[in-house]
């Protein structure tokens, strides 16, 4: 019979099965043999949620699904002007305001301004704008061909984020899942009696001299490191308790290979020389495993000595290599959307020849986007025309 770790509440198959690593952070494996119903529905609620907070804005911009394969949060940015934007993590980039104004004019007829994100926004809004002036689609659009219009295309904003590890509950977070596979993996019946008391009072309530006592920051290199990043990628989630003949028990736990914290699970006592583990690839989150494998382990001695040496390991670069790779390929795909954008515009189908217009928009609004400029010109009367024929063609 199992007995919730945390609290004497008998676990039944009925039991809502925790994530050893959080779900939010690309955790796949569970259980229902370590924490009861209730206590995983606080703990969710509250130190989860908290260190869920602390990795939105980087898994929306690496595009880093749940470990359920739920997409991440958009991000909210605002800018100067109290422009709105929501950031995708597929990398689109949109701007949160109505999508069309109606300014009606002294003479009685309308000036329009449409925001859209590209030609076929445009073309959508279309039965909107001509319901909202009260006139039928085809009306509009013959307006619109007769009328002057300009171009406004804006950049959107540089999208920057100040982002901290760690922190009272957080930890906590970290702690509790040291725990939930510590316990799973042998089911340590010690776990339930005083040698445990501290690391639970720690993530049941918190306890800052717990925190300042039992918990380093470690920055040194990881021994096995290359092994892990070769099979689990470069920013993989890393969950290792050890214990030694005494039965001290250590684990060493970090998020996306970036931060990692050495934790006293207990000093004497627990379940003697055993070593556990799970790493995961929050890039794709099936791609995980339990430890000891892949000839990965750290030494008792090692797991002892947390240095934090600032010139052996620079955090951010394995978050700053995904990022770059992410965007090259965010990238990629802008300008091909912007080749056949362009294509469309110049009526250019498969197999056709690419004229000399076409190259020349295409140079320009990649040119632009380079740049990141704002441009504003006037319409011809052919482009005009091609944009309010787009959904004849």
């Amino acid at each position: 019979m199992n007995i919730c770790i945390f609290c004497p509440t008998v676990l039944t198959p009925d039991t809502k099965p925790e994530h050893i690593w959080l779900n939010a952070l690309g955790g796949r494996a569970t259980t229902r043999g370590v924490i009861c119903s209730e206590c995983n529905n606080t703990f969710g609620s509250t130190i989860d949620t908290a260190l869920a907070s602390q990795v939105q804005d980087l898994r929306t911009l690496l595009n880093l699904s749940s470990g359920d394969r739920r997409t991440p949060p958009p991000l909210q940015v605002t800018i100067e002007e109290n422009q709105k934007f929501v950031v995708w993590p597929d990398g689109r980039i949109e701007l949160r305001q109505k999508p069309f104004i109606i300014e009606k004019r002294s003479d009685g007829g309308f000036d329009v301004t449409i925001k859209a994100k590209d030609l076929e926004h445009v073309d959508s809004l279309m039965p909107h704008v001509a319901a909202a002036i009260g006139i039928s689609e085809e009306n509009l659009r013959n307006q619109l061909g007769r009328a002057n219009a300009r171009e406004i295309i804006q950049p959107g904003p540089q999208v920057t984020r100040n982002m901290a590890f760690g922190g009272h509950d957080p930890l906590r977070s970290l702690a509790k899942s040291c725990l939930v596979l510590w316990n799973k993996s042998g089911q340590d019946n010690a776990i339930k009696e005083s040698p445990f008391d501290a690391v639970k009072v720690f993530v049941t309530r918190g306890d800052q001299t717990f925190l300042s006592n039992k918990i380093k920051l470690d920055g040194r290199p990881i021994p096995g490191a290359d092994i892990l990043a070769s099979k689990f990628g470069p920013i993989f989630n890393l969950i290792f308790v050890k214990s030694d003949s005494n039965g001290k028990i250590l684990a060493y736990v970090g998020n996306y290979n970036t931060a990692y914290w050495r934790i006293v699970i207990a000093e004497a006592g627990g379940m003697p020389n055993r070593a556990v583990g799970l790493v995961s690839n929050p890039l794709n989150p099936n791609n995980w495993s339990y430890l000891p494998n892949y000839g990965f382990d750290l030494d008792i001695s090692w797991l002892e000595t947390p240095t934090i040496d600032e010139s052996s390991r620079n955090p951010g670069d394995s978050i700053g290599a995904a990022l770059k790779d992410h965007t090259e390929k965010q990238q990629e795909q802008h300008i091909h959307e912007m080749l056949i954008d362009t294509f469309r515009e110049c009526q250019i189908s498969e197999g056709s020849v690419i004229t000399e217009e076409a190259i020349e928009r295409f140079s320009q609004r990649f040119a632009l986007w380079l740049l990141r400029a704002k441009t504003d010109r006037p319409l011809s009367s052919e482009e005009i025309n091609s944009l309010i024929s787009l959904n004849k063609g």
